[in-house]
């Protein structure tokens, strides 16, 4: 190693070129991440709200899209001669 600028540390494996790597451990930790909720929704209340398309997803989470009000049931206008 002329001419490096540090020693090698940690571990290494040879591999071949397509070889999977963690396969069994992926499927694992994939299997078990399924079973969390992420989201502050029942089953019923996340179907509900994708089929009214209301839903966004967030990363690991979820966003809800808020109806927007319309203004003649925000404000009452009241007009008077």
């Amino acid at each position: 190693m002329r001419g490096t600028f540090g020693k090698p540390t940690g571990m290494c494996a040879r591999v071949s070129i397509g070889q999977v790597l963690l396969a069994a451990q992926a499927n694992e930790a994939l299997r078990r991440a399924k079973f969390k909720g992420f989201t502050n929704f029942s089953r019923d209340e996340y179907l509900k709200l994708r089929s009214e398309g209301r839903i966004v997803p967030d990363g690991s989470n979820a966003k809800v899209l808020q109806r927007p009000n319309p203004i003649s049931s925000t404000y009452a206008f009241v007009v008077s001669h």
